[in-house]
């Protein structure tokens, strides 16, 4: 959050950017036993969504991107073959 901070204030001086934060399909699709691991992601997932809109004023993309443990970049997120 700090970083994102930081970075927010430098990317909007220089009116170019991109912020891409890493999450997990489990923000979405809860991993059994996982509960902790779960809601971090769910949280990053919420901050993500929160960035983008309050960037969107400044024509800035805050991408949130999920990863799947077992397959690496979910196939709706990553670039086609």
């Amino acid at each position: 959050m700090r970083m994102v901070k930081e970075f927010a204030v430098m990317l909007i001086a220089s009116g170019d950017g991109r912020i891409v934060q890493i999450g997990s399909t489990a923000a979405v699709i809860p991993v059994p036993f996982s509960c902790v691991y779960n809601a971090s992601k769910a949280a990053l997932h919420a901050y993500s969504n929160t960035i983008r809109v309050e960037l969107a004023p400044f024509k800035y993309v805050a991408l949130d991107m999920f990863l799947n443990h077992s397959r690496g970049i979910d196939p709706p997120l990553s670039a086609s073959k």
